[in-house]
């Protein structure tokens, strides 16, 4: 009896599929700092704002735009590394911090409504 599915064709479509998983969790990951920007420019938009909000949106702003920076670096990294023109290097990653900024952005967004987070932790 003979398969349908050759290993070289079960291959492609897995490989098919991380792509199509990857494409979707990059969609998610960029979508979440645009969605900040958008917010708080909308924010700055308005008649009224004082500068406390200035301010707080211009940081928004500025940390966003730098996530998506860092996304499309990583991007262009993982390009480089598939050709072969980088190796990776193993540096420190402080756990505490990468939480906050995570915790931060989540409530920059509505799926955070209705939720309280609190993050209790220490530099690692």
């Amino acid at each position: 009896m003979l398969h349908n599915k050759t290993p070289a064709r079960e291959v492609v479509q897995a490989e098919n599929v991380a792509k199509d998983e990857f494409l979707a969790m990059l969609g998610h990951e960029l979508r979440n700092p645009l969605a900040a920007i958008s917010g708080a420019t909308e924010l700055l938009q308005r008649k009224g704002a004082d500068n406390a909000v200035y301010q707080r949106c211009v940081g928004i702003i500025r940390r966003q735009n730098q996530h998506l920076r860092h996304i499309v670096n990583d991007l262009l990294d993982v390009s480089r590394l598939l050709a072969g023109k980088i190796t990776l290097e193993k540096i420190p990653l402080d756990l505490a911090g990468c939480v906050n900024r995570c915790v931060e952005a989540l409530f920059l967004t509505e799926r955070a409504a209705n939720h309280s987070v609190k993050v209790d932790a220490s530099p690692v």
